[in-house]
């Protein structure tokens, strides 16, 4: 509450008190931002619902990256101990990631769409409520995609871990393939933004990026990830772990989740 706006954040803000929901997507179409609209949406019913503030428009962000640690915790405990689901929960706090759960932007809302989606993902995969995992998977990523483009990654890594379960199967789980591309059709509809979106990113301070920057970036995000993350996942894949209070074990991490 005592964090003021920054630059980025401002132009949620002012997108939320626009007067009417309609406006918004106006607003886009002349590339006033270079996102898609479910984060302005949502801040702006919070808005009329509650009134814009530095608490308020950062709620999406803040639940978003809750429900994502919530999921990261359950994926992993699903298949070793409550010690590792936690390891996993806290592991994005030393990532780029903890930096958005407490800004309105659409970052924290994509990575709980994210944590969402990884689960009904595991759930489809294992067959456990098969029929609302498949829902839910696709829901979850149009929600993705629907915050943040850069969620597009998240269906091409998901399709990457559903080959690699596919060739260990000896056969395509073509529902579950399915649901993961209806998750991208949202991009459909975004298409008269898509215009804007390319102008407005010539003028983008990251446009022509110097080798500089980009070491900065993929530093930040890959050495958390070699440091803790990587050797976390190989042994989580190759082992079973032994359960300290029943002595039985547990499978560890599929492949393909581990990918």
């Amino acid at each position: 509450s005592h964090k003021p706006f920054w630059f980025d954040e401002i132009f949620t803000f002012e997108l939320a008190q626009l007067p009417r929901l309609g406006d918004i997507w106006q607003a886009l179409r002349q590339g006033i931002e270079l996102n898609p609209p479910l984060l302005f949406w949502m801040t702006w019913i919070l808005h009329k619902l509650f009134g814009g503030g530095p608490v308020v428009s950062r709620l999406p962000a803040a639940v978003g990256y809750w429900v994502m640690t919530i999921c990261l915790y359950h994926f992993v405990r699903r298949r070793t101990r409550p010690v590792y689901g936690i390891l996993a929960a806290f592991f994005p706090l030393f990532t780029f990631a903890y930096e958005f759960s407490t800004e309105a932007r659409g970052y924290g809302l994509e990575i709980g769409f994210a944590g969402l989606a990884l689960l009904c993902w595991q759930f489809a995969a294992d067959r456990v409520r098969r029929r609302v995992a498949l829902i839910g998977l696709t829901l979850t990523l149009a929600g993705a995609v629907s915050s943040h483009y850069y969620a597009t990654y998240l269906i091409g890594t998901l399709l990457a871990g559903e080959l690699v379960r596919g060739y260990m199967r000896r056969r395509i789980d073509y529902p579950v393939v399915l649901a993961i591309i209806l998750g991208a059709f949202p991009l459909i509809a975004y298409r008269p933004l898509f215009g804007a979106v390319a102008q407005g990113a010539k003028h983008f301070w990251m446009s022509y990026p110097s080798a500089h920057v980009l070491f900065e970036c993929y530093a930040g995000i890959v050495t958390p990830l070699l440091v803790v993350a990587l050797p976390l996942l190989v042994y989580l894949a190759v082992n079973r772990p032994v359960d300290a209070f029943t002595g039985g074990t547990e499978d560890g991490l599929r492949p393909w989740e581990a990918v």
